[in-house]
């Protein structure tokens, strides 16, 4: 795919997304050109791309070429995600990979909540495939990488799931909002926690991945968090190759930061600290902002 191809595919996916808000729809930051860098960016669970526009614009100063999808099931109505599949968010991850691809000699990989499990899982299948990419860094923010909750591994057993997503299709009310679902499917929940134990089985195959090429990592998580644990981004965070360039924010119980709130500049206290230890891990001053398709 060359880079008009990839901007012209891109551009159909926003035109045709179901998302009603324009801030809810798959997006575009670019330079105009195939970049020597460019980021995939995937949201979280119940989530938009809205809530990685404001690193969207961080990454796009840097030189990066953007790209953000809208996993299925997402920024239209809650009811969406009762009967959404993890292969469905894996063909989505896939598309938007392979058109960073072409938008970027390197793709760096930047996922939040569901969306850092979903990068993962896509680094390690296309390092495992027979056309493997060429990445860049990783960046984690509150990565589901295990959750909180110890009722989901029990109701999301394949026996049992159909029976408690028939007689209780809801597992939980979340923030609603213009850009956040004000529910949770547990179908959608069961489908992230399937995720997980697919890279917990990963594991050692996505290291060594890492530990071949050499891959950086970013990640923030909050010990507040009330929908993944912490302390296994900080395990995941230990576990990378010592060579590995690494920078782990953990924000402490005493900030009352939650999940939800870390990469929106209006609800994160923290933000431009962030934002400095971004800059300082891409390894350069920050650049005029240029606008976004």
């Amino acid at each position: 795919m060359t880079y008009a191809e990839a901007v012209e595919r891109f551009q159909a996916r926003i035109a045709q997304s179901p998302a009603p808000n324009p801030e809810n729809k798959p997006f575009l930051l670019l330079h105009g050109r195939r970049t020597e860098r460019s980021v995939l960016m995937v949201h979280g669970l119940t989530d938009s791309p809205h809530s990685m526009r404001a690193l969207a614009r961080l990454f796009h100063g840097q030189g990066y070429n953007v790209l953000a999808v809208l996993l299925p099931g997402h920024g239209t109505r809650p009811q969406d995600l009762l009967r959404v599949t993890l292969k469905e968010w894996r063909d989505e991850t896939d598309f938007g990979l392979a058109a960073a691809a072409a938008l970027g000699q390197k793709v760096s990989l930047a996922g939040f909540s569901t969306g850092g499990a979903l990068v993962l899982d896509a680094l390690r299948r296309s390092c495992a495939g027979p056309s493997p990419r060429d990445f860049g860094d990783v960046f984690l923010f509150t990565p589901a990488l295990k959750l909180v909750s110890r009722l989901i591994p029990w109701a999301c057993l394949p026996g049992v799931a159909p029976i408690m997503t028939a007689v209780r299709p809801w597992a939980m009310d979340t923030r609603g909002d213009a850009n956040h679902y004000e529910k949770m499917a547990l179908n959608a929940v069961c489908q992230l926690h399937r995720l997980i134990l697919d890279n917990n089985a990963a594991r050692p195959e996505l290291l060594s991945a890492v530990a071949a090429r050499g891959l950086g990592f970013f990640a923030l998580a909050t010990a507040v968090d009330a929908a993944v644990d912490s302390g296994a981004t900080a395990d995941f965070m230990a576990s990378l190759p010592p060579q590995s360039r690494r920078a782990f924010i953990l924000y402490p119980e005493s900030e009352n930061i939650a999940h939800e709130r870390v990469t929106r500049p209006e609800t994160n206290p923290r933000y431009a600290e962030l934002e400095a230890a971004l800059l300082a891990f891409l390894g350069g001053p920050n650049k005029p902002y240029k606008g976004m398709m």
